[in-house]
């Protein structure tokens, strides 16, 4: 086509691009753009029909640019058409030619011959053409396409007189023309197509250019989660899908008749009044757009991209590279049986194409759009518009939603992800869908599962249709009715192959000659089949060591690859495997017998350690064995080893050779990954048999799951698989305990193999990744977070690290990786490279919660696993034996419990270890209901925590045993170390003894517990994590036992009215006189240092008298410095360790008084570092020679608070992070939320809304005081978004975040309904939950609601250090202890979890975190709803309940029975009293034997405290009502809009507004009473059951709400200051009821008496001289208005009276009025009198 004009010859470029661009505008507009071949066949024709369009300017004056564009084109001159090509192409199935005239022409002219000449056709063909070039251009205007009949229908329809030349539309016009087709041929589309034509309005033919789009970022695992705060709100949701139905919805088409009327009245274009409204939404296109963006996770910019292709006969010849885009399809309609084209989604990546059914709005949409040729993308199909369509699109739905165009954004792309990431935990599934050919791939992205796992199958299709259904609405997006086609391009191996092979195999191994053919052939069977079952990789060395194999866990280790994020696993064996295992074992035994030398030692000593015994080892036995060959090696004819090795390469070329299947190993992995995924396994546990660890471990510390967790998962489907699809029959049950012989652990140390010489991959190179994160965590361990933090003072920089801290750095190295010499090595050198460089480097930044980080599983597992089993066996043999000395003495005891506390108990942390063993000699334990608690303080260079432990029964044994004895010898660690070591190497014989301590015993059990903890657990008994216990008396709560009863006298919850400075004063009094009481009399001779320490102490730690807890609770600081002397008891100073008693009365004297002054209303908790540093200087200019006892103060609050480290003059970095806590139960928030509810102010209706928002949700104290309305959602009444507001900030950016629903039902959920609901009538912008009840502030006093709070859980739990911040370590313990019981737990941690939570507390937990099913990471969804960015602070600081899932965990694991003997050394009894305990028992429980538990438990009671708590149940009055007096103005005017009943607003105001029923009852009866007596009906509707009301008597009742309640509220303040205050109060109510008017209304006196009182109390309430304006009624010269002219000589006179009554009878009296005064705090007018009635109906009794 010659698209060129013809220009002057000098025409500049510029003008020569211009006029090209012009060009192609027209061209786009008429349709001929994108098929050249098809534009020159129909440009001839349409040339033809130029007049006719000059001819329809005029009925379409408003379309002449078009007509222009049109016009234009004609005039192209076009080369001619090559039929050939045309013909060639595929024919085109129907379509309705409303956007693709031209198309459809292309197609008449190649397949058929319309008449062009006809002038009835021209008519037609111009109108059409015309009406297809305005969808082209201004499709945003037009109504609906889907009736639009084909062009050819449309002029068949013609009658007869309209096909003659004279009765063309040429000759006659178009307007007369139209006319007579209304007329005579109704059916024809034609008129109607015009008259849509008519209400276009023109815009530039031009679009400004779309957004670049970017590759879609990869979404981690938070992001992937419905809680992310990104993540649409379920009200929010549910306005989409309202919005997208509303829009899409299909509109009515214009009738004929209507249409044949406008046409007759009118002959230009049609005028506002003759118009229809658009028959499409205002916005269709936008909600087509947004509809496409959410189905395809795309963002609308990247849509506008992706090409639209043709219809075509032939649906398979899709792309084969990767590609989206839009294809029609041929489809037969169900109802009219023709052939139509379906637009459907076409996605092509890594080798699958999915075809993906449109919903019909968006499939209708295209198809209508396309032109019928070319393949353009979709945004060239899109109307010509001012704003580029994806910012149009974004910006409607931001209006709609309320939010940011980039969350609008968000929102579309990622909705569908997220909900299909919730239904599978399948991230492969979700990048398929998100993904495109241009995203870059991260380090993450690789290691994905996608790699593996494909998507297909009528699972990811099933999985994808029901996310959009849940996405877009059903109504919109039916799954059963729309179809996901998933169809691989490249046929991978399938099973089919993999049945021919082990066929083939098991022929070759049953027609194989002689036994060495045998023994390969056998080999190379079981090879196949174990690389089946664990998805084992290629390898030069698979299954390189015998004792990989663990056979009592039924797990194999695997090591394939050594990258971070795919590392080393445990991969369980199925019954096949193991068969086919044990087979091979047999087989090894038989060959040893029959060939010599090293192969016969070889196999010997393979088939040794892979045995099946049936019974437990009894001893040890050393093997010194080098497994050069692997465990599946081939012997030569000779016998002897073969130097060729059997590896995956070489597997691969002998299976071609018997079956031509190429590399099948390769796929092995594929292959079982998505055998266990369709068959309902989730993605988390495919990508963990895979060994895929992207971001977080699934065994790592973010984990609930342990390895046998997974094992569960996944051991049913790989049998059922090798079952099902290879015919394998034989399988094996049972319990199987390995051989005598394990691995030579020396060969792991320094002095072993090379790494150039070691076998497998144990000697392979550590990424370098994984070796910085090793160092990073070696570091943690032994420096304190503070220190390394990036914030620590650049005066620190130089004194960062000591030589003695980089001697204990490399002392843990040496000791946390003895079994892996290559790691240690590399680690070594990257920390000496850190460390000879300067201090600043070595700052651990902390890492991106996401990034890949090593898991646990190490390389060495295997051989300590082996070893653990073997020694753990042996101890179950000796323990109770006197084996390092020949009396079974304490110290004997103590080690004994060492090493069962590791075995048994999963002790794994040295520093636990020796604290725990220490505390058992002290006798520091507890028992509860027959149950041991082990409490020992640890105190790290890290942190200073008190950790517990609950011991098994042999562990119990021991503890109770040592306590027996009760020696009067002191015994240290070292000792009991050594006796350890004496005992370890007495019973393996193993070498040195040295070799043998107490840490490389936790270092050898480690494999055996991750295989059984789950991973958080798993690192907190390693001591990675802290695990720390709260205080004693929770730990009592937790098991069972109930808080004290509240005091016989209720302690006063509402604190008396009293300046700051008086209570001030009062508490440093009270502090001080602890230590006058404790100072003593030296005549009494109490004045000795040792007894004033005593009695100082006595006091501090008594119970608080009702005056120290309400000041403790009014302000922090005074807890704190009664805490601070406490710790002066216990700390000492720098110098001394027991300061004496005047010294410690120095310290606390000079340091109390500033900061009672200094830090009164001070929340520490929520203080940042700049804060404290600026107060602790302040307070040090006040103090001479106070700073010493200053930083000890410093000290004592970063260890109470936990404040942040605010600079090197106050704080030490160096000093451990002091965790201590206490829990508040469920039962005692509900103690505390019944006190409360018991008063009637509103103060303590907040601080019960308070503790319900921080046990509910976890918040911290300012994110529960800055909740708001609209942080809740309005469809989801308990869905919290923790968001920023104008009340408080948000403390980090992981703060932000989506809380589904509160933890605690009952009175809790109840508080927070009703305070919701009342904050949702409030008048202000911002409805705070705490709102305050003037206009000064937003909310009321923190400082006050926080002390009624603290009170009121002191009271409830009978423990003085109870703060509102432990309601978030209360949450945080108690949903860990609901997420880590599990489904099927049935111990003690299900027990504690039902106690706390109810039998439903599963439900409880996933409600709260709404995590993905099958899915492992519930700590990190714990340490996500508590705002932290990752798992350590959760661990480290929050959780409190960690010896309870690990005991619980430990329970199936422990010895069930100990001979009697050792038994009686244990406890330390003679074997009759053992005797006579179980004879005793089984006569009280009927059993035939005694468990080893229960005869513990029987001893242990012995020990417990018989003081129990009586049971004492919450006040079951929940209900807290309000009797905020502002509230009834709300009950008013929800009615006066909602036009109800009196019945229905006073409902309204106990549901909403808390009113309790016996105040419902007073103020509607006095409410009734007052409009009928008075008249006052400015809050009466229209069908007001009281009285006629007057509608203009409410105008202004809306606007002045704000004004009303704030002046009610502080008129309540101050009538309940004093009680006369509130009589003053209700004298005026009385008078202004008795005379006011409806009509003129004013306050009325009738005597100087009245007057007076009256202008007091409105003083009282805020009224000045300026706000009163005075009127006198009546006679002048009466003696009391003479008087009242005296007094307000301003006042004016009226003859008539002013109060209510009849105009005939004069009063003397005096009025007053209330005028407006800028900026007053009270009403004015007629909006005082209404504030008036407020007080007066709120004041009834």
């Amino acid at each position: 086509m010659d698209t060129t004009a013809d220009h002057h010859p000098n025409e500049r470029p510029q003008a020569h691009s211009k006029a090209l661009s012009s060009i192609k505008r027209n061209l786009r507009a008429s349709g001929l753009l994108f098929d050249l071949e098809g534009a020159r066949l129909a440009l001839p024709v349409l040339a033809g029909l130029a007049p006719r369009l000059e001819a329809l300017r005029s009925p379409l004056p408003n379309l002449g640019n078009t007509i222009d564009a049109l016009t234009s084109v004609c005039l192209l001159n076009v080369r001619g058409a090559d039929h050939t090509k045309l013909l060639k192409r595929e024919s085109k199935v129907s379509f309705n030619g409303a956007a693709g005239f031209c198309g459809w022409l292309v197609e008449q002219l190649t397949h058929g011959s319309p008449p062009v000449h006809d002038h009835g056709w021209q008519d037609v063909m111009a109108v059409r053409w015309l009406h297809s070039a305005a969808v082209r251009s201004f499709g945003d205007q037009l109504g609906t396409l889907e009736r639009v009949h084909a062009p050819d229908r449309d002029y068949a329809r013609l009658p007869a007189q309209l096909l003659q030349v004279n009765s063309s539309a040429l000759n006659m016009g178009y307007v007369q023309w139209l006319r007579l087709v209304s007329e005579h041929a109704p059916s024809c589309g034609i008129p109607a197509l015009v008259e849509s034509l008519r209400r276009i309005i023109e815009v530039p033919f031009h679009t400004p250019p779309t957004r670049t789009p970017r590759p879609p970022p990869r979404l981690n695992e938070r992001q992937l989660l419905t809680t992310h705060w990104l993540h649409i709100r379920p009200e929010k949701h549910r306005e989409l899908i309202e919005l997208l139905k509303g829009e899409l919805r299909a509109p009515e088409i214009t009738s004929s008749a209507r249409l044949n009327h406008q046409l007759t009245h009118s002959e230009g274009p049609a005028s506002k009044t003759t118009v229809d409204k658009p028959q499409r939404s205002e916005h269709y296109y936008e909600a087509i757009l947004l509809l496409l963006s959410i189905q395809t996770s795309h963002p609308i910019q990247a849509l506008l991209q992706w090409p639209v292709h043709p219809p075509t006969l032939h649906p398979s010849r899709t792309d084969r590279q990767d590609s989206n885009s839009f294809r029609h399809f041929p489809a037969r309609s169900k109802t009219f049986g023709n052939v139509y084209a379906k637009a459907q989604w076409v996605k092509t990546l890594g080798g699958t194409t999915a075809i993906i059914e449109l919903p019909f709005e968006a499939r209708s949409w295209l198809s209508n759009l396309h032109p019928g040729i070319g393949a353009p993308s979709l945004g060239s199909l899109l109307p010509f518009s001012r704003k580029a369509w994806d910012v149009r699109a974004y910006e409607f739905l931001a209006e709609k939603l309320g939010c940011s165009t980039s969350r609008a954004e968000l929102i579309t792309r990622d909705l569908v992800p997220r909900l299909l990431y919730e239904k599978t935990s399948n991230s492969a599934l979700v990048n398929f869908w998100r993904a495109d050919s241009e995203l870059a791939k991260d380090r993450a992205e690789r290691l994905a599962l996608g790699h593996y796992l494909k998507t297909e199958g009528a699972r990811a299709s099933n999985a994808l249709a029901k996310a959009c259904g849940d996405a877009l609405g059903r109504d919109i997006y039916k799954p059963d009715a729309h179809s996901v086609t998933l169809r691989r391009n490249s046929a991978p191996i399938d099973w089919v192959a993999i049945q021919k092979i082990v066929r083939s195999l098991e022929k070759e191994y049953a027609s194989a000659n002689g036994p060495i053919a045998r023994h390969n052939a056998l080999a190379r069977l079981v090879l196949f089949i174990l690389l089946i079952a664990t998805g084992h990789r290629r390898s030069v060395s698979p299954f390189p060591f015998p004792w990989d194999f663990s056979l009592p866990d039924r797990l194999v280790f695997i090591c394939d690859k050594l990258i971070t994020g795919s590392e080393a696993r445990f991969v369980p064996l199925p019954g096949v495997a193991l068969a086919y295992l044990q087979r091979y074992a047999k087989d090894l035994r038989q060959i040893s017998r029959l060939v010599q030398g090293e192969a016969r030692s070889y196999a010997k000593q393979t088939a040794s350690f892979l045995s099946f015994d049936t019974d437990p080892p009894k001893s040890s036995r050393l093997a010194s064995f080098h497994p050069s060959a692997g465990v599946f090696f081939l012997l030569e004819q000779d016998g002897t080893l073969s130097r060729k090795k059997l590896t995956t390469g070489a597997l691969d070329l002998h299976i071609e050779l018997l079956t031509k299947v190429r590399q099948p190993t390769a796929k092995l992995r594929s292959l079982m990954a998505q055998q266990l995924w369709e068959k309902g396994c989730s993605g988390r546990v495919v990508q963990a048999f895979l060994g895929h660890q992207p971001e977080m471990h699934v065994h790592g510390a973010a984990s609930t799951w342990s390895v046998l967790d997974v094992a569960e998962h996944i051991t049913p489907v790989v049998q059922q698989v090798l079952v099902e699809w290879l015919q394998c029959r034989e399988t094996i049950e049972g319990k199987h305990y390995p051989s005598p012989d394990f691995p030579s652990l020396d060969d792991t140390t320094s002095q072993g193999p090379a790494p150039q010489t070691a076998v497998g991959y144990e000697g392979r190179k550590r990424e370098r990744a994984w070796l910085e994160h090793r160092a990073q965590a070696v570091i943690r361990q032994e420096i304190s977070e503070r220190l390394l933090a990036s914030e620590t003072d650049p005066t620190m920089a130089k004194k960062l690290l000591t030589n003695d801290d980089q001697k204990l750095i490399f002392e843990r190295l040496a000791t946390d990786l003895s079994h892996d010499p290559v790691a240690m090595r590399g680690v070594s050198a990257i920390l000496e490279a850190k460390l000879s460089r300067s201090a600043q480097s070595i700052h651990a930044r902390a890492l991106d919660w996401a990034s890949a980080a090593p898991g646990p599983v190490e390389i060495g597992f295997s051989r300590l696993l082996r070893s653990a089993h073997i020694f753990r066996s042996i101890w179950e043999r000796s323990v109770g034996l006197p084996i390092g000395t020949p009396e079974f003495d304490t110290l004997e005891a103590l080690a004994h419990l060492a090493i069962s506390l590791v075995s048994f108990d999963a002790v794994l942390a040295k520093e636990n270890l020796e604290s725990l063993v220490l505390a058992a000699a002290t006798g520091e334990f507890e028992t509860y209901q027959g149950e041991i608690t082990l409490r020992a303080p640890v105190v790290t260079r890290t942190h200073d925590f008190e950790f517990s432990v609950r011991p098994g029964a042999v562990s119990s044994a021991l503890v109770l045993g040592i306590s027996k004895r009760n020696e009067d010898i002191t015994i240290d660690w070292p000792q009991v170390e050594r006796r350890v070591q004496t005992i370890l190497h007495k019973l393996l014989c193993l070498g040195s003894p040295q070799k043998w301590s107490a840490a490389r015993l936790c270092l050898v059990f480690r494999p055996y517990w991750l295989i059984r903890l789950p991973g958080a657990m798993y690192s907190v008994s390693i001591g990675e994590y802290k695990g720390p216990a709260a205080d004693a008396v929770s730990e009592a709560m937790l098991h069972g036992k109930r808080p004290p009863p509240p005091p016989a006298k209720p302690l006063s919850l509402v604190e008396p009215a009293r300046a700051i400075e008086h209570d001030q004063q009062e508490a440093l009094k009270g502090l001080k006189l602890l230590f006058r009481n404790a100072r003593g009399e030296l005549e009494k001779g109490e004045q000795r240092r040792r007894v004033q320490r005593a009695k100082l102490r006595s006091s501090v730690r008594a119970e608080m008298n009702e005056d120290m807890l309400r000041w403790s609770s009014s302000s922090q600081v005074v807890y704190l410095l009664l805490t601070f002397i406490d710790r002066l008891l216990d700390n000492g100073g720098r110098r001394v360790k027991s300061l004496a008693f005047r010294s410690i009365e120095k310290y606390f004297s000079l340091v109390a008084e500033v900061l009672i002054r200094e830090a009164w209303s001070i929340d520490f908790e929520s203080c940042d570092a700049e804060s404290l540093e600026n107060l602790f200087d302040s307070a040090a200019e006040q103090i001479d020679q106070g700073r010493t006892a200053l930083e000890y103060f410093a000290a004592h609050l970063q260890d109470s608070v936990g404040t942040p480290y605010f600079g090197a003059r106050w704080s030490n970095a160096r000093s451990p992070i002091r965790v201590r806590t206490s829990l508040v139960l469920p039962l005692h928030v509900d103690r505390a939320l019944a006190l409360l509810a018991k008063q009637a102010d509103p103060l303590s209706r907040q601080a019960s809304t308070l503790i319900a928002a921080c046990s509910g949700y976890g918040l911290r104290r300012l994110e529960a005081f800055g909740l708001a309305a609209h942080q809740f959602d309005a469809h989801q009444n308990h869905h919290l978004s923790v968001t920023r507001t104008l009340v408080a900030d948000l403390k980090t950016k992981s703060s932000r975040r989506v809380i589904a629903s509160p933890l605690l039902a009952g009175p809790t959920a109840e508080r927070l309904t009703q305070e919701i609901q009342l904050a949702r009538t409030s008048p202000r912008e911002v409805q705070y939950l705490f709102e305050a009840d003037t206009r000064d502030f937003r909310i009321n006093s923190v400082s006050k609601i926080s002390a009624l709070a603290t009170t009121a859980l002191r009271v409830a739990t009978g423990n003085p250090a109870i703060v509102p911040h432990h309601l978030r370590h209360s949450f945080g313990t108690v949903l860990g202890i609901a997420v880590l019981a599990g489904p099927k737990s049935d111990g003690s941690l299900s027990r504690l979890a039902t106690r706390l939570l109810g039998t439903r507390y599963t439900k409880v937990a996933s409600s709260v975190l709404n995590y993905p099913k099958d899915w492992p990471f519930g700590i990190d969804a714990l340490a996500n709803v508590l705002g932290h960015a990752d798992v350590g602070m959760f661990l480290n600081t929050y959780f409190h309940a960690s010896h309870w899932v690990i005991s619980d965990r430990c329970a199936q694991w422990q010895p069930r029975q100990v001979q009697q003997a050792r038994l009686g050394n244990i406890f330390d009894v003679d074997r009759t009293t053992l005797s006579k305990l179980q004879t005793r028992l089984k006569a009280s429980s009927s059993k035939d034997e005694i468990a080893l538990d229960e005869m513990v438990k029987e001893i242990a009671r012995r020990h417990e405290d018989p003081t129990t708590y009586q049971q004492v149940d919450p006040d079951q009055s929940r209900a807290q009502y309000s009797d905020q007096w502002s509230h009834v103005f709300r009950a008013l005017l929800y009615r006066l809009d909602n036009d109800l009943t009196l019945d229905e607003m006073w409902s309204y105001a106990g549901a909403h507004l808390s009113f309790s029923p016996d105040r419902i009852q007073a103020v509607s009866r006095r409410y009734t009473h007052f409009v009928r007596e008075t008249g006052f009906d400015d809050f009466e509707p229209a069908s007001s059951e009281l009285i006629d009301a007057v509608a203009s008597h409410r105008s202004g009742v809306v606007r002045g709400r704000l004004e009303r309640e704030s002046f009610t509220s502080a008129a309540q303040r101050w009538a309940n200051s004093a009680p006369e205050n509130h009589s003053a109060l209700e004298e005026l109510l009385r008078i202004w009821v008795d005379r006011v008017d409806p009509i003129a209304p004013r306050i009325v006196c009738q005597n100087m008496d009245e007057l007076q009182r009256t202008i007091t109390t409105l003083e009282s309430l805020g009224a000045t001289a300026a706000h009163l304006s005075f009127e006198i009624h009546g006679d002048q010269l009466d003696p009391w208005l003479v008087k009242a002219q005296a007094f307000h000589p301003m006042a004016s006179h009226s003859s008539s009276r002013a109060s209510r009554g009849s105009a005939r009878v004069k009063v003397p009296e005096v009025s007053i009025a209330v005028k407006q005064v800028p900026g007053s705090p009270v009403p004015d007018g007629r909006d005082f009198h209404r504030a008036m009635m407020g007080l007066y109906l709120a004041i009834a009794e």
